[in-house]
């Protein structure tokens, strides 16, 4: 399978960053490069958004006003990418969930 994401990635081949954007893997837990569909560890679902912005950690979305509950505001299905937004309750801060499927047949 391709590289499907475009948002550019965490760091130039010189080490500046390149991106405010962070993304974590929901299945191990760490960083992933923007432009790679699938973890090392096999994952397929993303997490995304402002750096600085959340923290993701022991499998938890927290948002940076310590409000863990958010509510989805959009999801879009573009076979094989499927998108989520959530908006943090209490600030309003928004988040991504891209998720990669494999290819269903449609």
């Amino acid at each position: 399978m391709k590289n499907l994401k475009v948002k550019g990635s965490l760091k130039m081949e010189d080490g500046r960053e390149f991106t405010r954007e962070v993304e974590y893997c929901m299945k191990c837990g760490e960083i992933n490069p923007p432009d790679r569909a699938i973890c090392d560890c096999g994952g397929r679902k993303f997490i995304f958004g402002e750096k600085g912005s959340f923290r993701f950690k022991d499998n938890e979305i927290v948002c940076k006003c310590g409000n863990n509950y958010f509510k989805m505001t959009f999801h879009m299905n573009c076979n094989p990418i499927y998108n989520k937004t959530y908006q943090c309750t209490k600030c309003g801060n928004y988040i991504g969930v891209q998720s990669y499927v494999e290819n269903v047949g449609y």
